[in-house]
C-alpha cells in the first residue's frame, strides 16, 4: 500500500538550462537559479576575472559528402595477404 503522506512526481529534474526552459516548472527553477547566484554575489565568494567565448563546430550537423567523408581502409584479410606476398 502507498503511504498517503508520500507525494511522488513523474517529472524529472532538468539536466541543463535548455531542459529547464522547457520544463513545466521553469519559472520556479529560473527564480531559484537567480536567487542562488544573487546569494553568492552577495557573499563575494567569487569574482569575474575575464570573459571567455567558445566557438564550437558541430560536425554532426554537416551533410555527408563522399568527397569529404571517404577514408580508404584495408580489410584485415587483404592486409595479411599483401604482407604474405611481400
Amino acid at each position: 500500500l502507498k503511504d498517503p503522506h508520500q507525494v511522488t512526481s513523474s517529472l524529472s529534474p532538468p539536466a541543463n538550462w535548455r531542459e529547464m526552459e522547457r520544463h513545466v516548472h521553469h519559472q520556479q527553477f529560473r527564480q531559484a537559479a537567480f536567487d542562488e547566484a544573487g546569494k553568492l554575489m552577495g557573499k563575494r565568494t567569487f569574482r569575474i576575472l575575464r570573459y571567455k567565448a567558445r566557438l564550437c563546430v558541430r560536425g554532426d550537423l554537416q551533410l555527408p559528402s563522399t568527397h569529404e567523408t571517404y577514408a580508404a581502409t584495408l580489410g584485415y584479410k587483404v592486409f595479411r595477404a599483401i604482407t604474405a606476398l611481400a
